[in-house]
């Protein structure tokens, strides 16, 4: 979420203004408290007053003089101006940065569902009863442990002796007989601690988008065209003898025929269309599945 604030700018003269702009001395929140350097200000502040650093300087390389910064309108409001100091105010909209927080209680209702006394028994329940097998990914201080690695966390007593927490969870697949990746998504506390609904939510999707691939590139996919007719035409699909119908429609007659005709000693050449023994204008071919997800 972002938020406006208001910012008042002290700008002075400087020897080298010509070459390398005003200067900008200090700044504060509006009406409230001290002047301070920009050194510790939001980077809103900074780019919006395009200001960059000098040695211990900061400048405006924009403007050579206060008269062109002050000849601006509607840019800022401006205040008062003694001699070589001007004040200006600046309303900008800032970043509300945030630190995220330890998934203790998230990790501790996702262990408790699973019965798991450290992090790799997790990932091995998740991966066990998920058909894709997903890839789990757990950030441990500033390092990501994956899969077989988050053995190395020991137990979450280990891991809560040696003052290390969870900060990050992620899920994600590769796919087998396939190029596919599914980058799937990292759960982190972003001012709302995940929960294990989303989780399970999180896992459904990249085991549905895995396994769509996996599907695509284990297969060997079917057109089947009639004759004078490309209206007419069936698609099916051959996965390891596993034979799948994408329409129910089908006469079973032809049906019978392409299934019979596929598990022959036959090879087709991607897009060429054959004639489909014993149905009289029916023809098949063997096409190439670059569907996406």
């Amino acid at each position: 979420m972002n938020k406006r604030r208001k910012w008042t700018v002290r700008i002075h003269t400087w020897i080298g203004q010509s070459k390398y702009g005003i200067a900008v001395y200090a700044k504060r929140r509006y009406a409230r408290g001290g002047f301070q350097t920009l050194d510790n200000c939001p980077q809103e502040l900074i780019d919006f007053l395009g200001a960059e650093k000098r040695g211990a300087r900061w400048t405006m390389p924009e403007y050579k003089s206060i008269d062109a910064l002050l000849s601006i309108d509607g840019h800022f409001t401006k205040g008062a101006r003694r001699g070589t100091i001007a004040i200006i105010h600046v309303e900008i909209e800032e970043r509300r940065h945030y630190t995220p927080r330890p998934l203790k209680q998230f990790i501790r209702q996702l262990a408790n569902e699973l019965s798991a006394d450290n992090p790799w028994s997790i990932y091995r329940s998740v991966y066990k009863y998920t058909a894709c097998g997903p890839s789990l990914g757990m950030l441990v201080g500033d390092k990501w442990y994956y899969c077989d690695d988050l053995h190395k966390l020991g137990t979450f007593e280990d891991m809560k002796r040696a003052g290390q927490e969870v900060m990050g969870v992620s899920v994600s697949s590769i796919v087998e007989g396939s190029d596919a990746e599914v980058p799937g998504d990292v759960l982190i506390d972003n001012g709302k601690m995940p929960t294990v609904e989303e989780f399970w939510k999180l896992v459904e999707a990249v085991n549905e988008e895995a396994c769509f691939y996996w599907d695509r590139d284990n297969s060997q996919w079917y057109l089947l065209k009639k004759s004078g007719d490309d209206k007419a035409t069936y698609s099916f699909h051959n996965t390891w003898g596993e034979i799948e119908w994408h329409d129910d429609s089908v006469p079973k007659k032809l049906r019978k025929a392409a299934e019979e005709f596929i598990s022959g000693e036959v090879e087709l050449n991607i897009g060429e269309y054959v004639d489909l023994p014993g149905i009289k204008g029916w023809m098949i071919s063997e096409y190439y599945n670059d569907a996406t997800y």
